[in-house]
């Protein structure tokens, strides 16, 4: 063990991927919107507050993700082509 791992190990350094943050919360879950590269977009959202979060955020009811120890397996979501976005018109009808 070289002087650098030993004086990790003796403060208690973690990394960044191994500290509690959203990225490696049960509660979080990345989703991908697949655009034309360069244009996708990666959006981390609580599934507990619903909310939208960044991969290092932490919170008080974070809990370790049993299946991953690094941020998940983003799920793909096609994007919308710009010529079937409904008007606000004909949403509202249907709500």
């Amino acid at each position: 063990m070289s002087s650098a791992d030993t004086a990790r190990k003796v403060q208690g350094f973690l990394s960044a991927t191994a500290r509690p943050r959203c990225g490696n919360c049960r509660h979080s879950h990345e989703d991908i919107a697949d655009r034309m590269p360069p244009y996708d977009t990666r959006t981390w959202r609580c599934r507990r507050g619903g909310f939208v979060v960044s991969a290092g955020a932490i919170c008080n009811r974070w809990e370790r993700d049993g299946v991953r120890a690094a941020p998940s397996t983003p799920t793909t979501h096609p994007a919308a082509p710009a010529d079937t976005v409904e008007p606000q018109d004909a949403r509202d009808a249907q709500a």
